[in-house]
């Protein structure tokens, strides 16, 4: 059984190799800078060669593993209380500086749940999982869908921005009240970190700083359940 378990970065190498799939020289990673950070657990055993040949993969992406160390979480231990503090001083001996080194527009790039968790906490950064970052760069993605961070009344998640409107995942799936937002209302104040778009009903109009230092709040009077916005094309 062990011998035909295989990681999804290898089967999407595979696949790009064979031009089974064909990634997009014009997505927004054209040029950009991507960090990875690995999982502990990855890292010590099956490596992290997989997921590097994947990314190198993004047509003209910059991509680089940070030494970068243990994010400090360790599965449920960064969540506990009398652990929380000794979790975050594993993150800073190594991760979070190196994260604090990257320019603003460098994406951030790891294989863990609970180290892209770690991340967002302890650096202030949104990390994405490297297929997310493959399944935007496709090919047959040309109309301009991305991969988004959003909250609403105070839930946060993930969805797919296409054109001016944010839908919940899974893909493409139209949902009551998964319109979230429209990108023509949303008021920029300062470039942030691209990709990611911050939304609140009414009652957690307020909170919006927390979630967005760059933006300020601006109210949609044609949509009710996204009343205070802020994006980051």
């Amino acid at each position: 059984m062990a011998a035909r378990v295989r990681q999804v970065e290898e089967l999407l190498v595979e696949a790009i190799d064979a031009g089974r799939l064909q990634l997009r020289a014009d997505s927004r990673f054209a040029g950009r800078r991507i960090v990875f950070h690995g999982h502990c657990h990855q890292k010590a055993e099956v490596g992290t060669a997989a997921t590097m040949a994947l990314l190198r993969r993004i047509p003209g992406a910059v991509v680089e593993e940070i030494d970068s160390g243990c994010c400090g979480m360790a599965g449920s231990f960064g969540f506990e209380s009398e652990h929380y503090e000794t979790s975050l001083a594993v993150g800073e001996d190594r991760l979070f500086p190196a994260l604090a080194a990257e320019p603003a527009d460098t994406i951030v790039a790891a294989t863990g749940v609970s180290c892209r968790q770690q991340i967002f906490h302890g650096a202030g950064r949104t990390a994405w999982h490297p297929v997310e970052l493959v399944r935007e760069a496709l090919a047959e993605n040309g109309n301009g869908m991305r991969i988004v961070r959003y909250a609403l009344d105070g839930q946060v998640g993930r969805g797919i921005a296409h054109g001016d409107k944010v839908h919940e995942f899974p893909w493409g799936a139209e949902t009551p009240g998964a319109l979230v937002a429209r990108l023509s209302e949303l008021e920029l104040l300062a470039p942030c970190e691209p990709g990611t778009i911050v939304c609140a009903g009414s009652n957690y109009a307020g909170h919006l700083a927390a979630w967005a230092h760059c933006c300020r709040v601006t109210r949609s009077r044609s949509r009710s359940t996204a009343s205070a916005c802020c994006a980051i094309p």
